[in-house]
Formats: structure tokens, sequence, C-alpha cells
């Protein structure tokens, strides 16, 4: 009796383990459909897998050679395409942008509070311009030290959609988690990673900011 429990249980988990391999095969293939064509098939299926199955579907992934940064960066742009509609949809006025203290200046003026870095417009970063553009739209705009501040704005203003800026791991995490709060989030991956004086392309983050169908 002991010995058909035990045998029995082998073939379950044999079969569990089969079947979540075969899983993360078929979201891998379908990670890199996306890749390749830029055609995303079920993104809130490939999403879901993708978090659950991370490990076995990055070594799944090794095999095409799709390394590094490559599995965050389309994670998050499935995210961004699920969410796009909700999220043009959204007034200005009910969106807010989170920026890095990365992009600011080695020699930055700015004074940190409990709600984030106070930029003082001193021209020697990106920031200045990229929250004129946005404060200009309507958007409430945090230069965030950290993903602590992140949440704790998020929560105190109720913004009804994010925008997101950061480096691949950053920004994944960060829209991971107010997606899952049932926010619509965009991510936007800076040029380059470092801890000071990073940089993005601008326009592309203004045009982003405009985008409504309101």
């Amino acid at each position: 009796m002991f010995f058909e429990i035990l045998i029995g249980g082998i073939i379950f988990i044999s079969i569990l383990i089969v079947c979540m391999l075969l899983t993360a095969l078929v979201t891998a293939v379908l990670i890199l459909i996306f890749i390749k064509t830029n055609h995303a098939i079920f993104p809130r299926i490939v999403l879901f897998l993708a978090n659950i199955l991370e490990s076995p579907i990055r070594q799944i992934l090794l095999v095409f050679h799709v390394e590094g940064n490559i599995l965050d960066d389309t994670i998050t742009e499935l995210r961004n395409r699920l969410y796009h509609t909700k999220f043009i949809k959204t007034p200005y006025n009910q969106r807010a942008l989170f920026l890095p203290q990365c992009l600011r200046h080695q020699d930055c003026p700015a004074t940190l509070n409990e709600e984030g870095l106070q930029c003082k417009n001193c021209g020697r970063c990106c920031i200045q311009e990229i929250k004129k553009c946005a404060e200009g739209l309507g958007y409430r705009v945090f230069i965030a030290p950290g993903s602590t501040i992140v949440y704790r704005m998020v929560k105190k203003y109720k913004p009804k959609a994010v925008v997101g800026v950061g480096c691949s791991m950053e920004i994944r995490e960060g829209t991971e988690k107010l997606a899952a709060w049932g926010m619509p989030v965009y991510g936007f991956k800076l040029l380059n990673d470092g801890c000071v004086g990073t940089s993005l392309d601008i326009n592309a983050l203004k045009l982003k900011l405009k985008e409504n169908n309101i």
C-alpha cells in the first residue's frame, strides 16, 4: 500500500513537472514571437505565466540567445500594450510621472523630502525639461530615490494612471506591482543604467506623456 502511494505520488509530480516545462516552453515561444515580430499573442496570459515560470522560461530563452534584460524589457512592453487603451483614456490631470533620481547631474542642488527630490530647475540635467512638459499637461511629477516613495505617493494622491521611468528591472517590478493594484501603467526605459547622470530619449517620453484619447 505504501509503495503504491509512493509510486502514485512520483507519477503525479512527474506529470506536474512535464506540464510546467511544456507551459514554460509555449510561453517562451510566444515571447520569442513577440520579440521577432512585435505581435503580441495572448499578452495577459503570457504576463501571468512569465511571472510564475520565470526561471525555466529564462533558461529556454538562453537557448535562443535571449539574454540579460531582454525578458524584463519584453514583459514591460507587453504590459505597456495591455494597458495602452486605459492609459490614453485617462485625463492628464489624473496621471502621475515618476522619474528616477539617477537622471540628475552630479552637482544637483535638489533637496529631499517625504515626496522625493525637489527639483530646483537649475537646468543641469534633463529633469527640468521633462518636468515642465509633464506639469504643463497636468501630470503630478515625482523624482523618486526609490520604489518606497513611488508606492507611498500613489497611495497618497491616487492617480488613475502612471508613467514610470527607470532601468529594466526597476520598471518591470514597479509596473508589475502597480498593475496588480489595477492601475494603467507605462514603463519607459532609460538609455543607460547608473547611479548619476543617466539619460533617456526625451522626445519619445514627451510623445508618450501627450498620448490621449479623451
